[in-house]
Formats: C-alpha cells, structure tokens, sequence
C-alpha cells in the first residue's frame, strides 16, 4: 500500500520533479480534477480481494495518473479537504463533507480550459 511519502508515477508532483517546473506550473496543464472520498466508510474491507475501499480507489486512481500522466489533479476529503499532488489521497477517516470539497475543488474551475 503507498505511503503518504511515496509520489505515483504520473501525479502532479512527479511530473513537477521531472520537469523542474513547481506544482502550480504543473497544476496548469491539468485536465481533470478527481475527488476521492477518504471518509471512514473507505476502510471498509469490502473490495475487490478483500482489500479496504480506499486500497482500492489508490490502485484504480494509480492506474489513471499513469495512463494520463500530469493530467489529474487529486483531491482527498472527508470532514477535511486537501489537494494532494502526490497522488495518494490522504486518509482522513472522519466524517463525508461533499459540500466542502466542490467548494474546494471549484477554485480549480477555470473558464475556458
């Protein structure tokens, strides 16, 4: 399972460290931004393999970011709400704040992108 100090292949922060650029620069070219709920009903064991939810969305989001490399910008959030350019969602485990995370994620709605 990813640690919260590891960086996926084709996250926001890799393709920052191999470019050079910062993670503002490289939140520029994204072209999605992907909100994972992190609540505690993600430890649920209940997924595929028996792993927990949230393993799960990590492998499926994991997958994504390497296919679409600098492209998605993740965001983790449960009572909390944070950008993670890591590309591991940060598991809150509180409460499911939808409400705080589109109001979050909306700062990334540029006109015209």
């Amino acid at each position: 399972m990813a640690t919260q100090y590891q960086i996926v292949p084709g996250s926001m922060g890799a393709m920052a460290q191999q470019s050079g650029k910062t993670i503002a620069e490289t939140f520029v070219s994204a072209s999605c931004v992907i909100l994972v709920d992190t609540s505690g009903s993600m430890e649920q064991k209940d997924s595929r393999g028996g792993q927990s939810r949230y393993q799960v969305a990590c492998e499926e989001l994991a997958a994504l970011q390497q296919s679409l490399p600098g492209k998605l910008a993740v965001i983790s959030f449960s009572d909390e709400v944070m950008f993670c350019p890591s590309g591991i969602p940060h598991p809150f485990c509180g409460g499911t704040n939808m409400v705080k995370a589109l109001y979050f994620a909306k700062m990334a709605d540029v006109p015209g992108m």
